[in-house]
């Protein structure tokens, strides 16, 4: 009795491989139609986009600690443009801060946000001394993120140290310094081994309005009413606020 129990033990042993067998080899004919199909739908796409005049439209672009504002949503077609904003504490990175969509439906480049870093400068070293030093700060200590920015080309105190989206560099402006008038340096990031170079003269205006004032000063103008906009050409600025608008860095106070 105990052989034939051993006997139908085995039995029922190889029936039940038998049908795992055939579970698998059934698995493995379903992965097969799905490749088969998938592989006809991607072989579809180009023939419907030359035959049919098929527009291949983007999808809205992930990105990881913000999202994407585009300029349409709802129907992304090649040439929409799409801009990052980044979640509280965190910057678009430089060059990767707009996207376009490309024709086949793929989008220029991927989108990112990042941790910025903390940029200290200037400051009083005693009574009416300054300091043109710069320090970079990393809270991360992200790897290979080092930067080394070079000292500011004047003492600054009480200044304004700002980011100007539009240039990729940082703007270091007014301050009581050896000057004694409103000036703006700037270092552009994309090349870190530069210096930093005279950007501008807040106080004094653009150069339309620079070209106005001379104009309006002169013998044959005298006559004319012309209020000048930067009526404290040779004055200072300092311990003012700063914000950026529209990606132009706007200070005020």
């Amino acid at each position: 009795m105990n052989w034939i129990f051993l006997l139908i033990l085995l039995l029922n042993s190889l029936d039940l491989s038998k049908s795992s067998l055939d579970t698998q080899g059934e698995i493995q004919e379903l992965k097969s139609r799905l490749s088969k199909l998938e592989k006809m739908v991607e072989e579809l796409e180009p023939t419907f986009v030359e035959r049919y005049g098929l527009i291949k439209r983007c999808t809205v672009p992930p990105v990881e600690n913000g999202f994407a504002q585009c300029d349409n949503t709802k129907d992304i077609k090649p040439k929409t443009k799409c801009r990052v904003v980044c979640n509280a504490g965190y910057i678009a990175t430089p060059g990767f801060d707009e996207t376009r969509c490309m024709e086949g439906g793929h989008w220029s480049i991927d989108m990112k946000c990042e941790i910025p870093l903390v940029v200290i400068s200037g400051g009083e070293i005693s009574d009416s001394i300054g300091d043109s030093t710069v320090e970079v700060i990393d809270f991360e200590g992200v790897q290979g993120c080092n930067v080394d920015i070079p000292d500011m080309p004047s003492q600054r105190r009480f200044h304004n140290l700002l980011y100007h989206p539009a240039e990729a560099g940082i703007l270091a402006c007014n301050g009581l310094n050896t000057t004694g008038s409103a000036t703006c340096d700037v270092w552009k990031m994309r090349g870190h081994g530069q210096s930093w170079t005279k950007h501008s003269q807040p106080n004094r205006g653009s150069s339309l309005d620079e070209a106005k004032h001379r104009v309006y000063s002169s013998s044959s103008y005298k006559s004319m009413v012309y209020v000048d906009p930067n009526p404290h050409k040779s004055y200072g600025r300092y311990a003012a606020e700063s914000l950026t608008i529209s990606n132009n860095p706007v200070i005020y106070g």
